[in-house]
């Protein structure tokens, strides 16, 4: 990757010191959409990376994205590892093999349960991934059933496979061979003694006795439900921000320096974007504390009213940040900051009710469950003190009881 900002280089504080060797990266989006140099790193803990690689889609990865992942799957530690073995159409056929044997339970049955990862397998290497635990065999059977129903349903079947240049020859190889994975699994637990694999066989042979049924050209109407394209799927998923905005990203930090407290990031690490649908997962496992009060900043002027939502939601927002979210036009960005009673200190009672924008509807939704603390109540008192909206008058008095 290209050389990153002094900028991003600072000494670690206490707080970081449980961090796994990457760092969450705040960067703004030049007018190509890449990564600006200057980047502020913050090094962030394993429990905090797999919240956020949690049913991630990879379907708008860029090579960078693809390269990270990979990398991750050597991470020592095991949880990175299983969240790397469960993307989906990112890792290599090399990296499928390393993670099928890894000595973790968790990884192998990521990559047993991966549709994209078991089909880089072969057959033997299936049956090999199935031999080490045998509660890993029904997973791979399943996946395998998975598998061949794609090539043979057509609703099954991803509709961007069959909208490429791939003949109906092609795409019949693909199926034969994934049949020829499962059978090589089934023969080797057809007989076992083991009741649940033995079901797991069975289920199976179902599915390929069902699959006999769908004529050569597969354009039958297939029961399933159809899956989405990957185009379908970028366009829903996988957003990272417009030219100009505040974008987020996981670099390798390097070792050397983390060792000597200083948090830099590596040399070579490539940059994963993170998509915006994960920023509010981001805001709640962030620190609450000031070494996240930059980042918090950046969200609050966020695009995404769900982003600002959780934002709004945090207690130890800056100044800065409440103020940007006072002047929110959303509604339901302004009903969460009202039930934030440290957010609220850091207002006058103008920019209290200032909040609710005429809407009296407001005030029962904010505290209908929560009463306020007194500042709050007496300042929506006197802004309520002269009103027409007999329901907001009769709330506030119930609030005084």
């Amino acid at each position: 990757m290209a050389q990153h900002s002094p900028k991003a280089h600072r000494p670690m504080t206490a707080a970081h010191h449980n961090s796994c060797g990457i760092a969450l990266a705040s960067f703004r989006l030049n007018a190509d959409g890449d990564a600006s140099n200057e980047m502020l790193l913050l090094p962030v803990s394993a429990t905090f990376m797999v919240a956020v690689f949690c049913d991630i889609c990879s379907a708008n990865f860029s090579e960078q994205d693809r390269r990270f992942v990979n990398r991750l799957t050597y991470h020592p530690d095991a949880r990175l590892r299983v969240a790397a073995a469960g993307v989906e159409e990112t890792l290599d056929p090399d990296t499928v093999r390393k993670l099928a044997k890894d000595p973790s339970f968790a990884v192998r049955q990521a990559i047993a349960t991966n549709d994209d990862a078991v089909d880089k397998l072969t057959g033997a290497e299936c049956v090999e991934l199935a031999a080490t635990d045998a509660f890993l065999v029904p997973d791979v059977i399943v996946t395998l059933r998975r598998n061949v129903r794609r090539f043979f349903e057509p609703s099954a079947s991803s509709p961007i496979e069959r909208e490429s240049s791939q003949s109906e020859a092609a795409l019949r190889q693909k199926a034969g061979v994934a049949v020829d994975k499962l059978r090589s699994v089934m023969d080797v637990y057809r007989n076992h003694p083991d009741y649940l694999l033995r079901n797991a066989v069975q289920d199976a042979e179902e599915t390929l006795k069902e699959l006999e049924k769908v004529p050569a050209d597969r354009t039958s109407d297939a029961q399933s439900e159809r899956r989405l394209s990957r185009e379908e799927l970028a366009r829903r998923y996988g957003f990272v921000g417009n030219p100009g905005e505040f974008a987020l990203g996981f670099l390798f930090l390097d070792d050397e320096a983390l060792s000597a407290g200083i948090v830099k990031a590596d040399a070579d690490s490539p940059l994963f974007s993170v998509p915006i649908e994960k920023f509010s997962v981001i805001v709640r496992h962030l620190p609450k504390d000031e070494s996240s009060e930059i980042f918090f900043e950046r969200l609050a002027a966020n695009g995404c009213a769900r982003v600002r939502e959780a934002v709004a939601d945090v207690g130890v927002l800056s100044q800065t940040a409440v103020e940007m979210l006072k002047n929110d036009p959303d509604y339901v960005v302004r009903l969460v900051l009202l039930r934030n009673e440290k957010a609220l200190a850091k207002l006058s009672s103008q920019d209290i009710i200032g909040l609710f924008r005429g809407d009296a509807c407001l005030l029962r939704a904010a505290y209908e469950f929560g009463k306020p603390d007194e500042r709050t109540l007496q300042i929506l008192r006197e802004g309520f003190r002269v009103t027409d909206d007999l329901g907001a008058a009769e709330f506030l008095e119930s609030l005084g009881e």
